[in-house]
């Protein structure tokens, strides 16, 4: 994808002597780091950054905001985890606290998105960006594999959608239909009530629910909202 004169962008073919070639240079990977350090000390904290390179190659800082890792749990927000019923899974790394509840859609970023159910659990083998178009209607997600410091993660706590990734093996235990909870308190998992919800099949509908964990505000300023 290329950027066009007139300020949009298209795709092009990359040439195949192109495809085991680096994208950036060392020096260029060096200045991204000096850039990232540069932020990091002027906000006095870690930080989510996007960034992009124009037709000069030159380095240009489009956004920043605050990445919460560390601090996704208040003093006040620490719980013991929800109790009551099996748990199937007990792994993962939390990209946005709380709990959600609902049937479990297994579903890849190829999938139809569409037909995604209002307050199911997205089981999903990778983290992707494209999910943005579930979270609004999501009860949690889990995946496979993936990141708290990823695209799709950060996007997990602008819509404060309870989300528990790296699991390594969810899209094989949980499956699709089964009403599960996903509880990120620590140690995060997922309990499973071993029932399909009614009238699901393998393409489960009805509501789910969701809820922050303690100590968790209204959802951050949006992309357009932090640039610079």
């Amino acid at each position: 994808m290329v950027s066009t004169p007139e300020g949009g962008v298209r795709d092009e073919p990359l040439p195949q002597e192109l495809a085991s070639v680096p994208c950036l240079s060392d020096e260029e990977v060096l200045s991204l780091a000096r850039m990232a350090v540069a932020v990091h000390e002027h906000f006095g904290g870690p930080q989510d950054i996007e960034w992009a390179m124009d037709a000069r190659r030159r380095l240009w800082l489009l956004q920043s905001r605050p990445l919460r890792i560390g601090s996704l749990y208040s003093e006040e927000g620490i719980r013991p985890p929800v109790q009551g019923y099996p748990l199937l899974l007990e792994a993962g790394d939390t990209a946005f606290p709380g709990v959600g509840s609902g049937p479990a859609v297994v579903m890849d970023e190829e999938g139809d998105m569409d037909r995604f159910p209002e307050g199911a659990v997205l089981v999903a083998p990778r983290s992707s960006p494209r999910f943005v178009r579930l979270m609004a209607k999501a009860a949690a997600i889990v995946t496979d594999f993936g990141g708290v410091t990823g695209h799709m993660a950060a996007l997990t706590r602008e819509f404060h959608v309870p989300a528990l990734l790296n699991t390594r093996n969810a899209t094989n235990l949980l499956k699709p239909g089964i009403h599960v909870t996903v509880d990120t308190a620590h140690p995060p998992g997922v309990r499973g009530e071993g029932r399909r919800t009614a009238g699901s099949g393998g393409d489960p509908t009805g509501p789910g629910r969701r809820a922050p964990a303690p100590g968790q505000g209204h959802p951050g300023l949006s992309a357009a909202e932090f640039r610079v």
